[in-house]
């Protein structure tokens, strides 16, 4: 997981790892093939089914577990059409939170290698991201590289590894209990 305060680099790593920003120094080598979810998630303008398949062949199993571990299935039930409900211009006729769960759902479909998850959990209310967090990070992808962008620093004890950012630079990297026993920077940021 990584963390830091808001504007501390987080976003730029990620956008670095995924070739979107130009590293100044060293490099980035992928081994896999990734699916990754913005803060922001992007939407299209077609049904809830396509905008999680996003063209791929369909695949109802995965598809189910997709909207299962994103916590959409009660969302579907109210939509006037369920998953075949066209979604509107930018997500128009859905929430926020709604948007942020089809995004997820389509990079648990996609079944890619690594997820890079940009702290897409904050658009949820606690409730709904701790189970999102449970079922989707803890349980579906445990067999995965999951890089978990977090502002909740609850979730940070579940990491295999933490990376802690400030300024534009990693400043702390280890496990939570390692980092909270020897780094006065990453307890200072937990406590605040």
């Amino acid at each position: 997981m990584i963390c830091g305060r808001v504007g501390s680099g987080k976003s730029s790593l990620v956008q670095a790892i995924l070739g979107e920003m130009k590293c100044d120094s060293g490099s980035v080598k992928i081994n896999g093939s990734i699916a990754y979810v913005p803060q922001s998630a992007w939407i299209l303008n077609k049904s809830v089914r396509e905008n999680v398949t996003l063209g791929s062949e369909f695949d109802e199993g995965r598809y189910e577990e997709a909207l299962k571990t994103s916590e959409l299935i009660a969302d579907l039930e109210i939509l006037p059409a369920g998953d075949k409900t066209e979604i509107g211009e930018k997500g128009i006729n859905i929430s926020g939170g709604q948007k942020q769960r089809v995004a997820l759902a389509r990079a648990v479909y996609a079944n890619r290698d690594i997820v890079v998850l940009d702290d897409p959990l904050s658009a949820l209310d606690v409730h709904v991201g701790n189970k999102v967090f449970e079922k989707l990070v803890v349980e579906h992808l445990k067999d995965k590289l999951v890089m978990l962008v977090t502002h909740n620093v609850s979730l940070l004890r579940h990491a295999d590894c933490v990376i802690y950012i400030d300024d534009g630079k990693i400043v702390s990297m280890g496990k939570h209990a390692d980092l909270v026993a020897s780094s006065a920077d990453f307890c200072e940021f937990i406590d605040t």
